[in-house]
């Protein structure tokens, strides 16, 4: 049944269903899809088991000459070949004729020899066949002889005959003419006349034009169809359709002269033009284009699209085509030119008061020519004594001046001078203007100024006639008066003006005029005025994100316009989420400190791999923040999946090929768009499969989480791994699983041998099978007597898979028989041995019946050697081991066997037993070579390659203990950490370590595996990973210091090998000996602010970089500039607190000073005077050097375990004070007033708490920052050794982004380990004690640590 129906999404599926399939049913079908475009087809073969069978095959039509392709219908399956006779005679592939496996016949160039019967054969195996036949007919195509038409063939002729002949083509032949495509049937002015059936005869007895054409002759027959063509030309002579004529015209109107021709072939016109004196010649191809003057038209007709003077002359217009004589016709053009004025623009004259006034016009055009004055409509005359009228005429123009000798204000207007002639006229206008402007005005001042707006005055003298208004006038610095100014007008007598409308911060020009009825007074003072500022608003622009890998991503942007600033952008807000999230944005700070770049960038880092993030960016000045820009979404690179695919499993399909399928790893580890997935498979070593195959890994790329793996061994255990990869790379293996395949028939036994044992028996012994390919069910051995060449008898025999010999009696004595063996599986007889042949005898000599071969035994297990012989008299046997006798193992000889066995089998068992029989001489030998399987050695590895995060190992085997190795484990750790352990395939030959720290020391020791046991350990080797501490950069690389900002370039200490995992950050005054903690688990970033510094101070910054390898320390001194932004000289600490207090306060603290030194001296005195007074005591009352030494030593001990440093306050604003910090630390002091003497005064469990000090309000952009001091570990450490577990919190500081930290816990006797890097194990400051805790660790006191938080 064939059906069709369309799908949702607009899809046609068709489908052929088969109910119950049958042999006939199987072959090739094809599937045609088709529409107005063309169409599809796609073939696909139908397999149905069962015997061949071919279907009916039409017959054949084929083209002498042409290639032609048979394919034979077969089906049924499986099918052994296919072959196809000619005529009874079999069809072998040859340079004509070829053959194909899928049963096509191809003749490439089909001769008339080639006709005929031909059949096609479909056979299988196991000799069933199937067979149909199919005649082939040759054709010949037709063929016609090519023909021509006369080339000289004029309208009027007599007539033509054309003859079409069919030199070759086999018949039935139709031949028939077409003129254009169209049959000549219908057209009676033409006769065709058939002469026979190849030849066609067309004649044309009055020819004329409508006779040109394309004339075809067609021959068909039933195979094809050929055409031939010819032309047929009747010429005709030039004649006129439209002739031109002689015209005149006024000088820029478009004038057309018509010279339309008709003929055969097509005229071509040429134009003849006489004018100015030169004469010029223009054809179609040469003006078939509008020109600024003249252009021919297809028609011929000749276009003067804007006449001029220079037009005008003869016209002559010529036609030819070649036939008969050509035709010709000349005109004239005369052109008639109105007035035109000589000036292209209005005049405009300005002309103070009581000045001589000088009006001219001059005009061109054919006389006569008359000019004429006129003001507001009235025609001007001469007065006498005031004005006149003079005009001039010259050969080319007339030229008319109109004079005032003193000009008057009434003067003022706008003059028409008219030209006119008797072919028109025309107008020129001149503006006069009679002016006396007032005078500028003076003391233009600047009153107030606000963002939006400017007040402005001045003062302005009197004059007369009385000034009406004032413009005041103003444009932005940069633009043009003449094209950008805004103005004002204010009617009456004002002095002052209100500007609005401007724009924040931008710097302004402004000038103001006097206007009275006379005009306009000259520019005065230019002002120049900065409005002040205001947040901005308008947004950065042209955002560019790029991924630079897939944690990073770079935000690029240009700085807002300048107008929608609003003052100098300070600082930049970089705010980045994930995509699709409605969290708030996570904000990163940039300050500015490139003043000369206008493009900026921000490296954002550690990032989730291949995610979305929405990013916006908004300005800061010194008056707040602006807009957010709009949304830029950016997307990390790809990366290779994380985790592996899942729920791997197979199933199998046959002995060769077993089905996989598998689920794709957890969608938040892909990292990217999985591109597809490779499977590793690899067979599982034979216990006896000693030396173990080359790697016989594959590995199959998949697209789907399904396939198939196809040409396996039978019966065989693979060891498979999947892997997802995308673009970036291939993740991880899948845990590996065990596949196998089903079974199959055996292969042929190892050996063979037949021994006559007398006169009608023999003993067959035999070896199993190389390849099992499944569990032997039994053996069965074959004989087979010959008699003369000839078979006459064929018996069988079966034996259980456990025997390896068989006694056959009753054969007959004399005659040569064969004998061979097959092993039977679950699935039928395998391949036979060779077959041996042998005749039975009488009084056979001795001769050894068993086989020796290559033998596998475990360590410990018993071993059994059998030497079984035959033949008379029996003979003596003796065992050799490695050429020596083996009288140290124990022997046992029965009639016919000997046999050699070992109870428990040890390593130095491993060599060649021989047995030997012998009467007197050696009559018969075999070997054994035993290999007992014990445990192997350790392998020897060796460190082949580091990078900063892996170690790659390769190793050697050894002694394997005569039993492939099943696997590795590698067992490898870090200085002071914690063993890990790596599991390694059995066919790896090397192995990378991944995800190791830089610059750090690892030890590795490797095992191996066989079917016995796990070897011991290898060796220990010791390798570091690439990669150093952090390098400290120059203080001119990393330090850019404003007057209240220090802005810290940490990406200058960044490291490729070995990148800086966090910073730790602190500053004090110079003069100061306390360090502010500004952050100390600060991630890796482009920049970090230090803002709220006090203008013109010396400070010193301390950086402290860590990464994996280390940490380093350095320490930075520099000073802030001044409020003017100028560097300030570097003063002593004293000088800078004495400069900042000012003169009374410094007096004041020197007055006081002085009254407590006095205060001091007068108390010593007394007391010095007290103690000499009295008597000394004994000497035992005085305690002794040791014992005030180490009470002092006690207190020192004490300060060293219980005071921590002061708790950092980060300044997060420009109001930040001196004073602030200095009540901090007395805060401080007074929690931690009283130091205990001895150990018993602490508690053991005290603990020291600082409550939060009101600091106020310290924040930036209104986004509040909290600081938290206790011990972290490192952030986004997931190495897995030992560590503190994590009970923190999450905290954010500063301005250049987040800080994550974990507080860790603290009391009991446990103590923590951090998880920075190796270095930090032996940090003193945070994990190390003095000799006073140690001392009170002993008297069973553990303090609890600090816990202090501020909120800023």
């Amino acid at each position: 049944m064939i059906g069709q129906y369309v799908s949702v999404h607009s899809e046609v599926i068709s489908h052929v269903n088969i109910s119950h399939a049958m042999v006939e049913d199987g072959g090739l079908y094809t599937c045609t899809a088709k529409n107005r475009a063309g169409q599809a087809v796609h073939s696909a073969r139908l397999n149905v088991y069962g015997p061949p069978h071919v279907h009916d095959i039409p017959d054949i039509k084929a083209v002498v000459g042409k290639p032609v392709e048979v394919l034979c219908p077969a089906s049924g399956y499986p099918l052994d070949q296919i072959t196809w006779a000619k005529d009874g005679v079999e069809i072998t592939s040859d340079g004509k004729m070829k053959v194909f496996r899928n049963g096509s016949l191809v003749i490439s160039t089909v001769s008339s020899t080639d006709a005929g019967d031909y059949s096609c054969t479909a056979s299988s195996r196991q000799g069933q066949a199937s067979s149909k036949s199919t005649k082939l007919r040759v054709i010949v195509a037709p063929k016609i002889q090519p023909f021509n038409f006369l080339g000289d063939l004029v309208e009027g002729s007599k007539g033509i005959r054309q003859t079409c002949f069919v030199i070759e083509g086999d018949p039935p032949l139709l031949v028939s003419w077409f003129r254009d495509g169209q049959d000549l049937e219908a057209d009676e002015s033409v006769r065709v006349t058939r002469i026979d059936s190849l030849t066609s005869m067309l004649a044309i007895s009055d020819l004329t034009s409508r006779h040109s054409g394309n004339y075809t002759c067609v021959a068909k027959n039933e195979v094809a169809a050929v055409a031939e063509t010819a032309i047929l030309l009747v010429k005709v002579p030039p004649t006129w359709i439209q002739a031109p004529t002689s015209q005149s015209a006024v000088e820029g109107q478009t004038v057309s002269f018509h010279c339309r021709i008709k003929g055969v072939p097509e005229p071509a016109v040429r134009w003849t033009v006489k004018s100015d004196g030169d004469e010029s010649t223009y054809s179609l191809a040469g003006l078939s284009r509008r020109s600024e003057d003249i252009q021919i038209m297809e028609n011929g007709t000749l276009v003067l699209w804007r006449a001029t003077l220079r037009n005008e002359g003869e016209y002559s217009c010529t036609a030819e085509n070649g036939v008969g004589d050509s035709i010709s016709k000349t005109v004239n053009l005369k052109i008639n030119a109105p007035p035109r004025f000589m000036m292209e623009r209005e005049g405009i004259l300005s002309v103070h008061q009581g000045k001589k006034v000088e009006l001219e016009c001059r005009a061109t055009g054919d006389d006569p020519v008359s000019i004429s004055w006129s003001k507001g409509g009235i025609e001007l005359g001469v007065e006498p004594g005031r004005t006149s009228i003079t005009v001039i005429r010259d050969v080319e123009h007339v030229s008319s001046k109109y004079e005032i000798e003193s000009a008057r204000q009434t003067d003022s207007g706008r003059y028409e001078c008219q030209a006119f002639n008797p072919f028109g006229k025309s107008y020129y206008h001149i503006q006069l203007q009679i002016w006396e402007p007032p005078e500028s005005p003076e003391n233009l001042t600047l009153s107030s100024v606000t963002s939006r707006s400017a007040r402005v005055s001045w003062t302005i003298s009197q004059t007369k006639p009385k000034i009406e208004r004032f413009v005041v006038e103003w444009k932005k610095q940069h633009e043009s008066w003449e094209l950008s100014a805004e103005d004002k007008t204010l009617y009456g007598q004002v002095n002052e003006a209100l500007i609005s409308g401007l724009r924040p911060a931008l710097l302004y020009q402004v000038r103001v005029f006097a206007e009275n009825e006379l005009g306009r007074s000259k520019e005065g003072r230019v002002l120049q005025f900065i409005t002040d500022g205001e947040r901005p608003e308008g947004t950065v622009r042209n955002i560019r994100i790029s991924s630079m890998s897939p944690t990073e991503l770079q935000v690029m942007w240009d700085q807002p316009d300048q107008e929608l600033s609003h003052g100098t952008i300070i600082r930049y807000n970089i705010g980045v989420r994930e995509f699709g999230l409605e969290s708030s944005y996570l904000f990163y700070d940039v300050d500015r400190y490139h003043w000369d770049r206008t493009r900026h960038r921000f490296r954002l880092r550690r990032l989730k791999k291949f995610s979305k993030y929405e990013i916006v960016v908004q300005a800061v000045n010194r008056h707040g923040e602006g807009p957010l820009s709009d949304i830029v979404v950016g997307q990390t690179m790809e990366a290779a999946p994380e985790d592996p695919p899942e729920r791997v499993s197979c199933q199998p399909l046959s002995s060769t090929g077993v089905h996989l399928k598998w689920r794709a790893p957890p969608r938040s580890s892909w990292n990217g768009q999985i591109r597809g997935y490779r499977v590793l498979y690899v067979p599982f070593p034979g216990r006896d499969e000693v030396p173990a195959r080359q790697n016989t890994a594959r590995l199959s790329a998949v697209i789907g989480t399904t396939t198939t793996l196809s040409g396996l061994a039978p019966f065989t255990n693979y060891s498979v791994q999947v892997l997802a990869y995308t673009a970036a790379g291939e993740g991880k293996f899948s845990p590996p699983v065990t596949c196998a395949t089903e079974e199959d028939v055996a292969g042929p036994p190892r050996s063979i041998k037949v021994v006559v044992s007398g006169l009608n028996s023999v003993v067959v012994s035999w070896l199993p099978p190389l390849h099992t390919n499944g569990n032997i069910r039994k053996y069965r051995i074959y004989v087979r007597e010959i008699h003369f060449g000839r078979e006459k008898s064929h018996t069988k025999y079966d034996r259980p898979p456990s025997s390896d010999s068989y006694d056959i009696n009753g054969l007959r004595p004399g005659t040569q028989h064969q004998f061979w063996v097959t092993a039977l599986t679950n699935k039928g007889e395998g391949r036979s041995s060779q077959i041996v042949t042998k005749t039975p005898t009488n009084n056979p000599a001795p001769q050894i019946t068993s086989i020796g071969w290559e033998m596998f035994q475990v360590w410990r297990s018993s071993v059994y050697l059998p030497c079984r012989h035959v033949g008379s008299p029996p003979p003596v046997t003796r065992w050799y081991f490695q050429g020596s006798e083996a009288n140290w193992v124990n022997q046992a000889s029965t009639y016919g066997t000997s046999q050699l066995s070992i109870e428990s089998a040890r390593s130095e068992d491993t060599g060649n037993y021989t047995c030997i029989i012998e009467n007197g001489e050696t009559l018969d030998t075999i070997s054994y070579t035993l290999r007992v399987q014990v445990i192997p050695r350790p392998p020897v590895i060796r460190v082949h390659r580091v990078t900063s995060n892996s170690i790659t190992l390769r190793w050697t085997n050894g002694d394997i203990g005569n039993s492939p190795i099943l696997g590795y484990r590698i067992r490898y750790k870090i200085t002071y950490g914690e063993w890990l352990e790596k599991q390694v395939s059995f066919y790896a030959e090397e192995d990378t370590l991944d995800d190791l720290y830089c610059g750090r020391q690892y030890h590795m020791v490797m095992y191996q595996s066989n079917y016995v046991g796990e070897s011991g350990a290898s060796q220990i080797i010791n390798t570091k990973t690439v990669g150093e501490k952090p390098s400290p950069p120059p203080s001119k690389d990393f330090l850019v210091v404003n007057s209240t900002l220090a802005i810290l370039l940490l990406e200058s200490w960044n490291q490729e090998s070995c990148p800086v995992l966090y910073f730790v950050i602190e500053y004090k005054l110079s003069a100061d000996n306390t360090w502010t903690v500004v952050t100390n688990n600060l991630e890796i970033q482009d920049t970090y602010s230090i803002r709220g510094l006090a203008q013109s101070t010396a400070y010193d910054l301390k950086v402290t970089a860590h990464n994996h390898a280390g940490s380093a320390t350095r320490t930075y001194q520099f000073v802030t500039l001044d409020s003017l932004g100028s560097p300030t000289s570097l003063r002593g600490g004293l000088a800078n607190v004495l400069t900042g207090l000012g003169l009374r306060a410094t007096l004041s603290i020197l007055v006081s000073v002085l009254c407590l030194v006095f205060a001091s001296l007068g108390v010593c005195f007394c007391i010095r005077k007290k103690q000499v007074s009295k008597r000394p005591g004994r000497y035992d009352e005085i305690p002794k050097s040791s014992t005030m030494e180490n009470r002092h030593n006690l207190e020192q001990q004490f300060y060293a375990t219980v005071q921590r440093k002061t708790p950092a306050l980060t300044p997060f604003s420009s109001g930040y004070e001196v004073d602030t910090i200095e009540q901090l630390k007395k805060a401080v002091r007074s929690k931690v007033e009283k130091i205990p003497e001895t150990a018993s005064d602490i508690s053991p469990y005290a603990t020291s708490n600082l409550q939060t000090l009101p600091v106020g309000a310290r924040s930036t952009l209104a986004r509040n920052e909290t600081l938290r001091l206790t011990d972290y570990p490192r952030p986004g450490d997931t190495h897995p050794r030992s560590r503190p577990q994590d009970g923190g919190r999450r905290g954010t500081i500063g301005t250049g982004g987040t800080l994550r930290r974990n507080t860790e816990g603290g009391g009991g006797n446990h103590r923590h380990r951090r998880g920075y890097s190796e270095s930090e194990e032996y940090d003193s400051d945070s994990d190390s004690r003095t000799e006073s805790s140690n001392q009170l660790d002993q008297d069973k006191f553990n303090p609890l640590r600090y816990r202090t938080q501020f909120n800023l």
